[in-house]
């Protein structure tokens, strides 16, 4: 089940954590908030990215104009799972994030870019991505702590500077 967690200092939408069992548990996994907004103070630090701070796209986490593509990002938390919870938690993580891309790109209409979905992984219980990211039908799927493995899927110049910027500006509310 997912939930939504207000993370004081980011500004990230909204962060879902997954893989938190309802229970009154004293051994139920804490959310690290520092690690996870520090984590994604650095995908905010990519050169060349624009991030839309007022989107009207409240189904996605966090929109950014890369120099390549219209970004959908999917931000999850993941808490250390046991069994076969966590291969369930990956793939609702998936399909909401190729989900909210598509949604976000039908809203856009037929004449705007492609909006890419990428799906943002921290937490002590994300899987381990050998590269820092990997393709899983149509998402791609990224370590938070590494986007210096990453980033540069999206640094080839499709879209202008000054396209970019005008992109951005129409995203925002």
């Amino acid at each position: 089940m997912s939930s939504t967690v207000a993370l004081p200092g980011t500004t990230f939408a909204a962060v879902r954590t997954l893989g938190r069992r309802r229970s009154s548990s004293p051994s139920l996994p804490l959310i690290d908030t520092a690690a996870l907004t520090r984590d994604l103070a650095a995908i905010r630090a990519l050169p060349d990215w624009l991030f839309v701070e007022r989107s009207p796209f409240g189904f996605v986490d966090q929109v950014a104009v890369a120099p390549s593509a219209i970004i959908a990002i999917t931000a999850r938390y993941h808490v250390a799972l046991s069994g076969d919870a966590h291969v369930q938690r990956a793939w609702k993580a998936i399909r909401d994030a190729k989900g909210t891309a598509a949604l976000m790109k039908q809203m856009l209409g037929p004449d705007a870019p492609e909006v890419t979905p990428v799906l943002v992984l921290s937490g002590p219980g994300a899987p381990e991505l050998a590269d820092g990211h990997m393709l899983i039908k149509g998402v791609r799927v990224v370590d938070a702590q590494r986007p210096e493995l990453w980033s540069h899927l999206f640094t080839t110049p499709v879209l202008s500077p000054l396209e970019r910027r005008r992109l951005a500006k129409s995203l925002q509310l």
